[in-house]
C-alpha cells in the first residue's frame, strides 16, 4: 500500500490540483484495480471521474470505499454528489443524511441536503 508521501501519490495529487483529470484517471485507474483498498487513491479517482462528467464511474469508486469499510462523512457526501449528478436524488439525500450521522458538523452535506430539500419543495424535511 502506498503512503501519502510516495512520489506516485504526489504526482496524482499535483495533476488533480492542476485540473488534469483525464491524466489522473489514466494513472490512478490501474493502481486502484491492483489495490482497491487504497481509499485515498480511490477517492481521488472518483473525484476525477466526477470532474470529467463520468458520474457512474464516480459512484462505483465511492461505493467501493464504502464496501471496504471506509465510512467517512466525506465518502458519503462524495457519493451523494455523484448520485445527485446522476439524477438519483432520493439516493443522494440518503447519502447526505448518512454523512451527517457520521459527522454532525459536516457542512458540505448540510448544504447539499438543503439544496435537495428545496428542490423537492420538502421544507418539512429541513433541518
Amino acid at each position: 500500500m502506498q503512503n501519502k508521501t510516495s512520489p506516485f501519490r504526489r504526482k496524482i495529487e499535483t495533476l488533480y490540483h492542476r485540473l488534469k483529470f483525464a491524466e489522473v484517471v489514466s494513472l490512478a485507474y490501474p493502481k486502484v484495480k491492483a489495490n482497491p483498498t487504497d481509499h485515498e487513491l480511490v477517492t481521488l479517482l472518483g473525484r476525477a471521474f466526477m470532474e470529467l462528467g463520468s458520474h457512474q464511474n464516480a459512484i462505483v469508486c465511492f461505493q467501493q470505499n464504502l464496501a471496504n469499510n471506509f465510512e467517512s462523512a466525506d465518502t458519503f457526501c462524495d457519493l451523494g454528489d455523484a448520485l445527485k449528478a446522476n439524477k438519483q436524488l432520493e439516493d443522494a439525500m440518503a447519502c447526505y443524511n448518512r454523512a451527517i450521522q457520521v459527522d454532525p458538523h459536516h457542512y458540505r452535506s448540510f448544504m447539499q441536503l438543503g439544496f435537495l430539500v428545496a428542490q423537492f419543495n420538502r421544507h418539512d424535511l429541513a433541518i
